[in-house]
């Protein structure tokens, strides 16, 4: 009797599962030939197996607990690590804003100082132009200074300040060239109809306005035909 009490309270502390794989253990036994020592043995070494367990368990948890951390604590630094890393982007692209509009700036000054020197030096040309047009120079000496003007400006340059074509630029610095000298040539026929006053005079308004036509001309030398303006014009640029 005393052995089925003891045997009813050691599997009252057992787990279920445990009680139900027993039961049929004593039963087939019977209560008066079941071992209380043993019954007890092998309920301690279930209760140690069954703590066992749980300390497993309690283990695996705080190592799913700490893994967790570890993991979100990985994560924090990834965010903060992506928001610094966008920060520092941010600064690199402003930094290069910067930069181009510095650069834009400094382009827009350069392109302003060029601007300046270019009209400075169209007005110097214009100046100069307009020196040369009042200058009274045998058509030698005219051509002259057009030819050696080659030497510091451009054709150009050059065609706009003497009021030439390039054509007859580039003939006269080929003359040059071959004969080192620039004397009209002789144009043989009968001499023109204009006398030493009226030449001057057409000379003065074909160099000062070169757009002028034969009879604008005939019309300001006066008594003249556009036809002999024309010839004059032509014996001119040879």
């Amino acid at each position: 009797m005393f052995g089925l009490t003891v045997s009813r309270l050691v599997l009252r502390r057992l787990p279920p599962e445990t009680t139900t794989q027993l039961v049929p253990t004593i039963a087939c036994c019977g209560a008066q030939q079941f071992a209380l020592g043993s019954l007890v043995q092998v309920a301690e070494i279930e209760l140690e197996r069954q703590a066992a367990l749980e300390r497993q368990a309690e283990l695996e948890r705080q190592a799913a607990l700490e893994r967790q951390a570890e993991l979100e604590r990985q994560a924090e630094l990834e965010r903060q690590a992506e928001l610094e890393r966008q920060a520092e982007l941010e600064r690199q692209a402003e930094l290069e804003r910067q930069a181009e509009l510095e650069r834009q700036a400094e382009l827009e000054r350069q392109a302003e100082l060029e601007r300046q020197v270019e009209l400075e030096r169209q007005a110097a040309l214009e100046r100069l132009a307009e020196t040369i047009r009042n200058e009274r120079l045998t058509k030698e000496d005219y051509r002259k200074a057009v030819v050696n003007a080659l030497r510091i400006y451009t054709a150009g340059e050059v065609c706009f300040m003497y009021n030439v074509s390039r054509r007859t630029l580039y003939r006269w610095k080929r003359q040059w060239d071959e004969t080192q000298t620039l004397k009209p040539k002789t144009i043989p026929g009968r001499p023109l109809k204009l006398g030493r006053d009226e030449r001057a005079r057409l000379l003065d308004l074909i160099t000062t306005k070169p757009d002028t036509t034969n009879t604008e001309a005939s019309n300001f030398v006066g008594n003249v035909q556009p036809r002999t303006i024309s010839d004059y014009r032509k014996r001119l640029l040879t």
